[in-house]
């Protein structure tokens, strides 16, 4: 059976049930978009995440669709990059096919921004296998990734439910020092800035 395969997110008929985003993957790929959806972060592509919000706010479903199937990845990339060009508005940030020719700097940072924004413990095995690549490359996008986004370049990132505690924190207290938070979180100065610094991006 063929592994590879490109899909489609759409709205339901009640909401016009045109095609609202391209995707191409593997396994629970067509499933990722929604589960990042429901962490309450902001997303890379917000676009694609606010519309799929929107159905649920309608109490309606994502339409998932998987529309074709490939013995290669290859073969895979350019159905999707035919596929978006052909169908109009669309969220896709890009013209599709970046796993086959890894040019697309945007569309690599937000597939793994939103794969460690769902998956926070993943390891750095975990990353290459999603991405498809060494672990050798998968440090380096991550370590992209991280500058980018503010995240910890030093050594582990700071997981999204320590990001999600540091949040309600400051919420309660606003005036709250880095120790403060530091003690209440029970982790060191330095990850309690990093924390911070990534609430405050949230908010911007």
């Amino acid at each position: 059976m063929s592994e590879h395969y490109v899909y489609t997110l759409a709205y339901p008929k009640s909401m016009g049930g045109s095609v609202s985003y391209v995707g191409k993957g593997m396994g629970e790929r067509i499933h990722h978009h929604e589960t990042v959806a429901r962490t309450g972060y902001r997303a890379w592509n917000e676009q694609k995440i606010t519309t799929i919000r929107d159905i649920w706010a309608n109490g309606e479903q994502v339409v998932k669709k998987k529309v074709a199937f490939f013995e290669t990845n290859e073969e895979a990339c350019l159905y999707e990059i035919a596929l978006i060009f052909f169908l109009p508005n669309l969220t896709n940030l890009s013209s599709g096919g970046e796993a086959a020719r890894w040019g697309n700097y945007d569309e690599r940072m937000e597939r793994l921004y939103d794969f460690v924004q769902a998956y926070p413990h993943a390891s750095i095995m975990d990353i290459a296998k999603f991405l498809g690549r060494s672990r050798t490359f998968a440090h380096k996008e991550l370590s992209a990734m991280r500058r980018l986004k503010g995240l910890d370049t030093q050594g582990t990132y700071v997981e999204w439910s320590l990001v999600e505690q540091v949040q309600a924190i400051l919420q309660e207290t606003p005036d709250a020092s880095v120790r403060d938070v530091a003690h209440a979180i029970g982790r060191s100065k330095s990850t309690a800035h990093k924390a911070i610094k990534a609430v405050k991006q949230q908010k911007e």
